[in-house]
């Protein structure tokens, strides 16, 4: 992760941000509301839209947050591949059944960082209304790195 490009991101994109993303954060438990991340964890959310993963990264902005991304957007172009491996990208082949991509995700969260997984794997169809079935992969990790699993939800409505 380039740590110029990600902070560069984050800076420029901070006030647009804030028009574009109504973040409403409610907490199940009320006395772990202030709760910020402290070592290593995974997020696990359901996933609705493209821009997911960007609205986490300014949920989080005092961390760095790894996230599990699908081969189909690192095939955009080299140059878009490389931006996304600079604001924390991991790569995984979905198709080849590479599970390469844990051994990186292990690697990072021994190393006290986080690491956000969507583990429906894909976007909803317009007709799929609920949730998609989860793939056990951020199960795997928690067991091997020993880090908390902190689920997430998001409406998808920006």
């Amino acid at each position: 992760m380039s740590k110029l490009v990600l902070w560069f991101v984050k800076i420029t994109g901070f006030i647009p941000q804030l028009f574009y993303f109504r973040k409403k954060v409610y907490y199940v438990n009320k006395n772990e509301s202030n709760r910020r991340l402290k070592g290593s964890a995974i997020i696990v959310s359901n996933h609705k839209r493209l821009f997911d993963f960007v609205l986490y990264m300014y949920l989080f902005l005092n961390r760095d947050i790894y996230t599990v991304i699908g081969e189909v957007m690192f095939n955009k172009g080299k140059l878009f591949g490389w931006f996304l491996k600079c604001i924390g990208g991991i790569k995984v082949e979905r198709d080849a059944y590479d599970f390469g991509f844990l051994s990186k995700c292990i690697n990072l969260l021994n190393k006290g960082k986080v690491v956000e997984i969507f583990p429906e794997g894909r976007l909803p169809l317009k007709e799929e209304t609920t949730l998609l079935e989860f793939k056990p992969s951020f199960v795997y990790l928690a067991l091997e790195s020993g880090a908390p699993i902190i689920p997430l939800y998001t409406n998808g409505s920006y």
